[in-house]
């Protein structure tokens, strides 16, 4: 969302904060002008980037002066440098402008020169080129979730570039050049539960060491304490890596309990986590030690070196590294480069493998979804308590973070009755009462297993029937049972493998393996063939699973 203009006046002169240019005085009223576009190339071609967690400091333009593109190579300075002087964005955001999107805009930018034979100029750059361009990157070595990237963060410069008026032609970007890319994107999952038992074994090993020491912390040791926070508070990498001296505060409530504050830079929020305080420290050597614990032996052994710097006297994960100067050593921080790099050392010092036995993969972003995953278990499968434990919305939480662990699908058991004629033959059960619903039968839509358990208000987790102790099939319910079978045997193809694993395979292997085989051959195919030809009308379509979803 654009942010507003503030308008101020005073007696004599006026002026506006224009969110897309400098600020502009007038006499007679607010004059709102764009950046004059640099003329001549500047004599300083390096951009100078403050300190971020992606640890970029500068970025240099010079090798795409003088050949054929000055006045492109000029706008993308212009615009990047306009948008660190703002400050609107967060430097290791713009870092990623330059080195994901302009390193590789700028040398397609050179090649398109040299094919038109004479110097490119602003006027070139339209939705022809940008279809090239979007060719250059297909033809490259890149997965289309990188090639995407690049594309994207290419499209914000030259959106700012369109906002100045240095481009006359502003609709020429594909309306989406790169479809279901993210269903072709397969981040690394959550760790499973012996996975994750051999990782936090490992990390309390090594941490009950390091807290029994009494010097400063080296760069290997702050990346163990920060893995055991990632993996204690399921924090994004960039806050984490970024947390100040000051993260831990009292409670306003509790006097057992601390918060961490942390600031979110997706969404410009700040974050704040109840902590558990923990009095025993004996309990430290028995059970993973607490994040307050953690934090604040990283402040004590450290507070030295703070002290010695007034760069870093802030930050929470300063260190002495090793430098090329004459001194020998200088003070740091950590970054995401140098914590990835502390996780592969620890992965092959103690040879931790995956379930198949193969190398590890581990990051801190895969501890936060691990997080998730746990604290989704434990909260009794409650999306509202996990999105709020992991700061951010449900949609976010169910899309990106929450999987069906494989030890829970493969426990997954129908928990109902199947009635055949021969049990319906019984006076107890087909006295029982039960209530038609659009799978099957239920017992107790107000008070099933499943249900809201509010009074007047009937259950409609169908995706949780086969899983309900209320749950009922007969005969004659098997028509919409597999009316709903099919709709998800063919959502497979609308939502990918990945997505329809995660919350239908359970229900497919349930109907197949628990259901199918109490009832006779002939009822079970005839139903099939209904239920795939004439469907029961709430599952004809797959609008009426989205709502159910």
């Amino acid at each position: 969302m654009a942010k507003k203009k503030d308008f101020i006046t005073s007696s004599s002169n006026s002026y506006v904060k224009n969110d897309e240019g400098p600020l502009v005085f007038s006499s007679g009223g607010v004059t709102p002008v764009k950046p004059v576009a640099w003329e001549m190339n500047p004599k300083d071609t390096k951009i100078y980037f403050k300190k971020n967690a992606l640890n970029s400091r500068t970025f240099d333009f010079s090798p795409w002066y003088g050949v054929g593109i000055d006045s492109v190579t000029r706008s993308c300075q212009q615009v990047i440098k306009n948008m660190l002087d703002k400050g609107a964005l967060e430097h290791s955001t713009i870092t990623g402008y330059c080195y994901a999107g302009i390193k590789s805009f700028l040398p397609f930018c050179q090649g398109w020169a040299m094919a038109l034979q004479r110097p490119m100029t602003m006027e070139d750059i339209g939705r022809n080129l940008i279809e090239n361009y979007l060719l250059f990157l297909n033809d490259s070595d890149l997965k289309k979730s990188g090639q995407k990237t690049k594309y994207t963060f290419t499209k914000s410069i030259l959106v700012q570039v369109i906002k100045f008026g240095w481009i006359n032609d502003s609709d020429f970007f594909p309306k989406n050049p790169f479809p279901n890319s993210n269903r072709q994107a397969k981040g690394q999952k959550a760790l499973s539960s012996k996975e994750r038992q051999r990782v936090i074994q490992q990390i309390k090993a090594d941490l009950n060491n390091i807290l029994e020491g009494e010097n400063p912390l080296d760069s290997y040791e702050l990346g163990i304490c920060m893995l055991a926070i990632a993996a204690r508070s399921g924090m994004n990498p960039a806050p984490l890596i970024e947390l100040s001296v000051d993260c831990i505060s009292k409670h306003p409530l509790k006097a057992d309990r601390k918060l961490l504050v942390s600031y979110k830079r997706r969404g410009n929020a700040t974050h704040i986590q109840a902590l558990r305080k923990s009095e025993n420290l004996e309990l430290v050597k028995t059970v993973m030690p607490d994040v307050e614990v953690i934090i604040e032996a990283v402040i004590k052994r450290n507070e030295v070196l703070r002290t010695q710097s007034r760069d870093y006297s802030a930050h929470l994960f300063v260190y002495k590294s090793r430098s090329s100067n004459k001194s020998g050593r200088e003070l740091s921080v950590m970054t995401s480069g140098v914590i990835s790099q502390i996780i592969k050392t620890w992965i092959n010092k103690y040879e931790l493998k995956d379930d198949n036995g193969s190398r590890l993969r581990l990051n801190i972003m895969r501890l936060r979804k691990t997080f998730e995953n746990r604290m989704y278990e434990l909260s009794g499968q409650d999306p509202w308590v996990t999105a709020k434990m992991g700061g951010h919305s449900l949609k976010v939480s169910n899309d990106y973070y929450l999987e069906a662990p494989k030890e829970a699908e493969k426990n997954f058991r129908f928990m109902g009755e199947a009635l055949t004629k021969e049990l319906l033959s019984t006076p107890k059960l087909s006295a029982l009462p039960s209530e038609n619903t659009p799978v099957s039968k239920c017992r107790d839509s107000l008070n099933g297993q499943f249900a809201p358990h509010d009074k007047a208000e009937h259950c409609t987790n169908f995706l949780a029937c086969v899983r309900c102790r209320s749950f009922v099939v007969t005969e004659e319910d098997l028509w919409r049972l597999f009316s709903f079978y099919w709709l998800l045997v063919y959502e497979r193809s609308q939502i990918g493998s990945r997505k329809w694993d995660r919350f239908f395979s359970h229900i497919i292997r349930i109907i197949e393996r628990d259901i199918v085989p109490q009832f006779d051959v002939d009822s079970i195919e005839a139903a099939k063939v209904k239920a795939k030809e004439q469907p029961h009308p709430f599952w004809q379509n797959r609008e009426q699973l989205e709502i159910v979803i």
